[in-house]
């Protein structure tokens, strides 16, 4: 959760500056870091909050807003003394299976306790966080030789999902192609950008292909380098960290693809907090608690 908790603090210090450039009446203020002040010096520690993740505050008090991570990657965003708080996701394509079920267990915790909630739902398109993805794929690009960086494949890596959950309405599938469709169209990618789906368990058929098949067929078609993006995951964890930096480079140089470089999630970059934070201040305005 350690990545998730850097993005959180981050967007912390982002509403500070997002909501006092829009309102006299800035709600900012929802502080929370690491110890070492990683995200931006702020000084406040962990705890085991209500929803079973991370709660801290300003120390100075100034705007009175409070923030935390719950265990299901959702940021809790609260404006006591008022009732009311908000729900970030911090996964930016709708599903059942992640924020969908992370927001029924954080509103279930919070029914008895005379709280008003409001959700993000997601934010496949958003500006700030196709920015980010786009950065980052032109930053990982930068890693190959020269003559591959105008024409490798970029392949996005999206966590996979049962293909019943889709056929019974889930919205993720769509939400990640529209992901896909914005950083295609901004970098101009045309023809070199594939879907693929990774982390399938069990027997159940899951979305296809998957990011081995993926790979297997760009190394087929004579491809020896490759840009690797992981779509879905905004953080760095064992997806990303094991599974594509260790399992997927090992399988594709077995298969010839020499150069493999892997774009970084976007994590902490500066149009994604900020893009996340204008999220919370525009929800918070929409429902007048700022």
């Amino acid at each position: 959760m350690d990545d998730r908790f850097d993005a959180l603090c981050a967007v912390v210090g982002a509403l500070d500056a997002t909501s006092a450039a829009t309102s006299a009446s800035a709600c900012g203020g929802v502080s929370t870091s690491r110890k070492d002040g990683a995200c931006g010096g702020v000084s406040t520690s962990r705890k085991d909050g209500a929803c079973g993740g991370v709660s801290t505050s300003r120390k100075d008090g100034a705007c009175g807003a409070r923030a935390g991570l719950s265990k299901t990657g959702v940021a809790v965003v609260a404006f006591p003394p008022s009732p009311l708080t908000l729900l970030l996701p911090l996964y930016p394509h709708r599903s059942r299976t992640t924020s969908g079920s992370a927001f029924r267990t954080i509103e279930s915790a919070l029914a008895d306790k005379a709280i008003v909630t409001a959700r993000i739902e997601g934010y496949a398109t958003a500006p700030g966080y196709i920015e980010a993805l786009c950065d980052r794929i032109t930053e990982a690009a930068g890693q190959l030789p020269e003559p591959e960086r105008a024409t490798a494949p970029v392949l996005f890596s999206a966590h996979g999902l049962p293909e019943a959950y889709i056929r019974r309405g889930d919205p993720y599938l769509d939400d990640v192609r529209s992901t896909v469709g914005a950083v295609t169209r901004k970098l101009a990618l045309a023809g070199r950008s594939q879907l693929a789906f990774q982390s399938r368990v069990g027997r159940r058929r899951w979305l296809a292909p998957t990011t081995e098949e993926a790979l297997d067929a760009l190394a087929a078609a004579g491809h020896r380098a490759v840009v690797v993006v992981p779509v879905s995951f905004t953080g760095e964890h064992l997806e990303t960290l094991q599974e594509i930096d260790i399992l997927y480079r090992e399988r594709a140089a077995a298969r010839g693809i020499t150069s493999f470089v892997r774009a970084r999630a976007v994590g902490c970059h500066p149009a994604f907090i900020s893009g996340l934070a204008g999220l919370v201040v525009s929800a918070a305005r929409e429902h007048g608690w700022i």
